[in-house]
C-alpha cells in the first residue's frame, strides 16, 4: 500500500510539475483540441439548442465571475469579511471602457474573426453544366453564408476575450505559478475546455483560433513574471483580479441577454493598475532618494 501511494504521489508530482512549466502551451492545446470537438456539432445541433447551450455557458460564466469577484473584494479578518477592493479598480473599469468604446475593440477583433473566416469560406455555387456563366446564390444561401460569416467572428470574439482577459488568468495561471500549485491551472484548463467547446459547437471554426491569443497572452505574461516578479504584488494582483473579474462578468451577461459582446471593450482597463503601480514606485523610488541625499 505505501508503495502504490508513493508511485501516486510521484505522479503527482510529475503531472505538477508538468502543469506548471508548460502552462501556456497546455492551455492553448485544449483550447484547440476543445475547438475542434465543438466543430464535430456545429452543423448537427439545432439552432434552439445552441441557444439553450449559449445560455448555459452564460450562466456559467457568470457562476465563475461571481466567485472571483468576491474573492478579489472581500477578505476574511478576524472573523469577519472586510472589503479589500480600491476606487482604483473602478476608475479602471471607467477609463479602460472609454478607451475600448472610442478604439471600438469588439469591432476590431471581430474583424480580425472575419478575415480568420475568409480561411473557411464556403463556396459559391459552380456554374451551370454547359454555360459559361456563374450561377448566382439563392437569398437564402446568402443568408446562411452571411450568418456562418457573424458567427464565427462572434465566436473568436468571445473566446479571446473570455480565455485570455479574464481574472482567470490572474488568479488561476499566474498566483498558481506564483504558489507552485497547479490545482488552480487545472481549474482553469477545465474552464477554458467546456467554454470554447460549447462556443465552437454554436458559432463554428472562428473559435479554435482564439488559442493563438491564448499562447501570446499568457506566455507575455509569464515571462513578464519571470523578469520583473518584485512588480506583482498582491495589491496589484487584487485589482488586476478584480477589473478580469468584471470582464468576466460582463461577458456572461452578454452570452445569457444574447446582447451584442462588447465586454472586450473592457480589456484596457487591465493596463491602469499596471501603469498606476508603475508610475507610484518611481514616484516612491525618486522620494526616497531625495531624503537620502538630503540627509547626506
Amino acid at each position: 500500500m505505501d508503495t502504490i501511494l508513493h508511485i501516486l504521489a510521484s505522479l503527482w508530482d510529475f503531472v505538477g510539475r508538468a502543469v506548471i512549466s508548460s502552462f501556456p502551451i497546455l492551455d492553448t492545446l485544449f483550447v484547440i483540441g476543445a475547438g475542434c470537438l465543438g466543430l464535430l456539432l456545429y452543423k448537427r445541433i439545432r439552432p434552439e439548442i445552441k441557444e439553450i447551450i449559449i445560455k448555459c455557458l452564460g450562466i456559467g460564466v457568470i457562476l465563475f465571475a461571481v466567485s472571483e469577484l468576491w474573492n478579489s473584494f472581500f477578505v476574511l479578518q478576524e472573523g469577519r469579511f472586510e472589503a479589500e477592493g480600491s476606487f482604483l479598480a473602478i476608475i479602471a473599469l471607467l477609463i479602460g471602457w472609454l478607451f475600448g468604446e472610442a478604439l471600438a475593440l469588439d469591432r476590431l477583433l471581430g474583424r480580425l474573426g472575419l478575415v480568420i473566416h475568409r480561411i473557411f469560406e464556403d463556396k459559391e455555387p459552380t456554374a451551370a453544366k454547359g454555360k459559361g456563366k456563374r450561377a448566382e446564390p439563392s437569398p437564402e444561401e446568402v443568408a446562411l453564408l452571411t450568418l456562418r460569416r457573424e458567427e464565427r467572428a462572434k465566436g473568436f470574439l468571445v473566446a479571446v476575450t473570455l480565455c485570455s482577459f479574464s481574472s482567470l488568468v490572474f488568479t488561476h495561471f499566474l498566483e498558481g505559478r506564483m504558489t507552485n500549485d497547479p490545482i488552480p491551472m487545472l481549474i482553469k484548463l477545465a474552464f477554458d475546455f467546456v467554454l470554447v467547446f460549447g462556443l465552437s459547437s454554436v458559432y463554428g471554426s472562428g473559435v479554435p483560433f482564439a488559442g493563438a491569443f491564448v499562447l501570446l497572452n499568457q506566455a507575455e505574461l509569464g515571462l513578464a513574471y519571470s523578469i520583473f516578479g518584485d512588480f506583482f504584488t498582491p495589491k496589484l494582483m487584487g485589482q488586476l483580479s478584480l477589473v478580469g473579474g468584471a470582464i468576466l462578468l460582463a461577458g456572461g451577461i452578454c452570452l445569457c441577454l444574447g446582447k451584442r459582446f462588447r465586454a472586450a471593450n473592457l480589456i484596457p482597463a487591465l493596463l491602469i493598475p499596471i501603469l498606476y503601480t508603475g508610475v507610484m514606485d518611481k514616484i516612491e523610488e525618486a522620494v526616497e532618494a531625495a531624503l537620502e541625499k538630503k540627509e547626506k
